[in-house]
């Protein structure tokens, strides 16, 4: 059963408005806007399969029988792979995974190039039938894995380090001088495995915690017992805010801006 468990909106009319869909472990957001502004966001949790959890949220959702110009779904799947370009060969994409995660039966192998320079391409794997029940609750979509687009925006936006925090797991993005060290999810079930994941990943991508500035965003409040522990060990922490001038007024009253600012970007 799909619970509701934050929505916002805005009584503002927004014309011709985009859908942005995050499919992640436990969860699916929804996010509407279009021209830097924000109509509403409804993040949902999600025990059950796709189609049983897309069929609860078509009753429980305000945002998803709206007509929208677009829809972009993106996968927030840990079962992915990055390869250079000059060393990737189409034949072979499904061992990538395979060596990396295991065999795994039911899968979709997919593949994508990350728009930055040098080229990188993304093999992950996802379920076989996600995108014939996808297709079947969204018009005019087009698909792409998270990491893609976090690894654009953060190349794009010349950061070091960029971490996104969710309910039990949280990403790091790491780029030295515009190129891509690292993308990665961890699980994580106290303060000190979060600060252990990002002092390893900084140490294997030579990273220098104590200059490099970090970005975070997600679900952790600014006076938290893990903000302040990153603070403690890492030069410069950063709560990130999307760039959105108008957005709900609720959000504003009842929630940190940050917590949804990786879900508003899918419309950039």
């Amino acid at each position: 059963m799909a619970e509701k468990k934050y929505s916002l909106y805005n009584n503002t009319e927004v014309l011709d408005q985009r859908l942005a869909v995050e499919i992640g472990e436990g969860y699916i957001v929804l996010v509407a806007g279009a021209g830097g502004r924000i109509s509403g966001l409804e993040y949902f949790t999600a025990e059950d399969t796709l189609e049983e959890t897309l069929n609860d949220i078509n009753q429980l959702s305000s945002l998803i029988k709206k007509n929208y110009s677009e829809t972009r779904v993106f996968y927030n799947l840990e079962e992915a792979v990055m390869v250079p370009v000059g060393l990737f060969n189409s034949s072979v994409a499904a061992e990538f995974v395979d060596l990396a995660f295991g065999n795994k039966a039911d899968a979709r192998v997919n593949v994508e190039n990350i728009d930055i320079t040098p080229g990188i391409v993304n093999v992950y794997r996802s379920n076989e039938h996600w995108q014939e029940i996808i297709n079947r609750h969204f018009r005019v979509v087009t698909k792409k894995h998270l990491y893609s687009k976090l690894v654009e925006d953060v190349v794009a936006g010349n950061e070091s380090l960029r971490i996104i925090i969710y309910q039990n797991t949280f990403t790091i993005v790491a780029v030295k001088n515009k190129q891509l060290k690292i993308v990665r999810s961890f699980s994580f079930s106290s303060d000190a495995d979060v600060l252990y994941h990002i002092l390893n990943v900084c140490k294997q991508v030579d990273i220098d915690v104590a200059s490099a500035p970090m970005h975070v965003s997600g679900f952790v409040d600014k006076d938290s017992s893990l903000l302040q522990l990153l603070k403690k060990y890492i030069g410069s922490v950063k709560l990130y805010n999307a760039a959105y001038n108008d957005m709900p007024s609720v959000e504003k009253d009842q929630y940190p801006h940050h917590y949804f600012t990786s879900f508003i970007n899918l419309l950039s």
